[in-house]
């Protein structure tokens, strides 16, 4: 029985922080996805628009059209990295359809309008723009909406820790639940 009192004492001493290893009382858990989001989405869009600034807007050079698969890239999946990072996978891939449909759908019918009807290229490209719109306005509200999704996310939490009580010589587990 010794030996398993000793055993169960190192398992507790290793799986405790020490008072350095944890946190300090400002740290905010959220803040690291948000900022993964964060620099997911922008980095690519202003990379993106830097490249087909660079080669003049012309869309048959390789520079512009990559630029402009990169800024999409952006726009469509860098939100959903700071909800991956964030543990919420779900939440994720369910906007990154929102905002892939929103800009699929502006491109479909701006496609759709301009087919064989060339003086319709204003109303074409009001719709696809109305769709990119429509995207970046759920990019941006996914993001705003991600810190408390974190937090609501990990505030919900379930703790095992080995218990020792040497005045009644007996071992048990202590289960915490917070929700």
């Amino acid at each position: 029985m010794a030996g398993m009192r000793q055993l169960v004492l190192g398992m507790m001493l290793g799986t405790t922080p020490l008072a350095a290893q944890g946190r300090g009382p400002g740290f905010d858990p959220a803040s690291g996805p948000f900022s993964a989001g964060v620099g997911a989405t922008i980095v690519p869009i202003v990379g993106g628009i830097a490249m087909m600034v660079a080669a003049k807007g012309e869309m048959h050079e390789g520079a512009s059209a990559a630029g402009l698969l990169l800024a999409t890239g952006g726009l469509l999946l860098g939100p959903a990295v700071g909800d991956w990072a964030g543990g919420l996978s779900g939440r994720g891939f369910a906007r990154l359809g929102l905002r892939s449909a929103a800009f699929l759908g502006g491109m479909v019918g701006g496609f759709a309008i301009a087919w064989n009807n060339s003086d319709q290229n204003a109303a074409s490209g009001a719709v696809f723009l109305g769709g990119v719109g429509i995207a970046a306005g759920l990019a941006v509200w996914d993001l705003a909406t991600l810190k408390g999704a974190v937090r609501r996310k990990r505030g919900q939490a379930v703790s095992v820790a080995p218990v020792v009580q040497p005045d009644r010589k007996t071992l048990g587990i202590a289960v915490h639940l917070a929700f």
